[in-house]
């Protein structure tokens, strides 16, 4: 399958790889720029994103400085671009397998689940069947 660019639309976002946010709870992008606005913050938020949450590349109207996935484009004033590298990259059959073993409202509810197992209690001291052993 080839993917044609469409003016507008970039080949990640027409492939789902990208998202572009152009509100935060209601405050527009545009116009809200510079250090301490709302798309400041968000991308300082999206930068602390590790594993396979971490963006390959955050398009906005700003500069961060050593952000080596951060990218500045004056025509960014109005969104912040997400750009992700698909997990699978180019193994279309992977990937197709993997997208069948749950459907998005299912990772919804895992996610809740997860959400709602209490954390464990981890033990600092060793417990009275612990065997001391010599170096």
């Amino acid at each position: 399958m080839k993917i044609r660019h469409t003016p507008g639309i970039d080949q990640a976002g027409q492939t789902g790889a990208s998202l572009d946010i152009s509100k935060i709870n209601g405050i527009p992008i545009q116009g809200h720029t510079g250090q301490g606005s709302v798309t400041d913050v968000t991308v300082r938020r999206l930068l602390t994103l590790q594993g396979i949450f971490k963006p390959n590349e955050i398009v906005s109207s700003m500069t961060y400085q050593s952000q080596k996935n951060t990218v500045q484009m004056p025509d960014h004033k109005n969104r912040i671009q997400i750009t992700y590298t698909p997990q699978f990259g180019d193994n279309k059959k992977l990937s197709a397998q993997i997208a069948q073993v749950l459907k998005p409202g299912q990772w919804i509810q895992l996610i809740n689940r997860i959400g709602q197992l209490p954390e464990p209690v981890v033990p600092i001291a060793p417990s009275k069947y612990a065997i001391k052993v010599s170096h």
